[in-house]
């Protein structure tokens, strides 16, 4: 079951409304709070580099409703759930700003919810965005020379890097 659609913690959030409520109730309380949580993280990850409410209010609509997210309303609810990708984003950029470790918790924290909320592969994709950004990162920071050398040695390092039909 390791890349079954199960997604623990939608049913941890919604232990208490099954038996009083139901399962109809269950499984739209756990689709509003995708849609929510993705609208308000996407908001306030626009937010901060920004600096614009109205840009921001727009950017947490267009990633609400996007049509991948609309697409997958009805049926798959482990990639409807992309409600932790912003927050993470956010929580790793704060963090290389400010360097609080309180930021680092919630990006871990994030990290955590978008994979048994989400899909595994949210958690990959954000896993392959964190590499970048720290590749990025260090090599604006420390302004390293990109020569041929370099060039290949990370073409050959990508290119020999295992796929997901191996």
């Amino acid at each position: 079951l390791l890349f079954h659609s199960l997604i623990p913690l939608a049913g941890i959030i919604t232990i208490p409304f099954q038996d009083s409520l139901g399962l109809f109730f269950s499984y739209n309380f756990i689709v509003i709070l995708g849609y929510v949580l993705g609208g308000f993280g996407a908001y306030l990850l626009a937010k901060y580099f920004t600096k614009n409410i109205y840009a921001a209010y727009l950017a947490g609509i267009v990633f609400a409703f996007s049509p991948f997210h609309l697409g997958h309303t009805l049926g798959h609810l482990n990639l409807l759930s992309i409600g932790g990708i912003p927050f993470y984003i956010l929580f790793l950029f704060k963090f290389r700003d400010t360097t609080n470790l309180r930021y680092a918790f919630f990006a871990a924290l994030f990290l955590l919810v978008s994979t048994f909320l989400g899909s595994f592969y949210y958690t990959f994709i954000l896993f392959v965005f964190t590499v970048f950004f720290l590749l990025y990162d260090i090599l604006l920071k420390r302004k390293v020379d990109f020569n041929r050398k370099f060039i290949y040695g990370l073409v050959c390092l990508l290119y020999t890097s295992p796929s997901p039909r191996d």
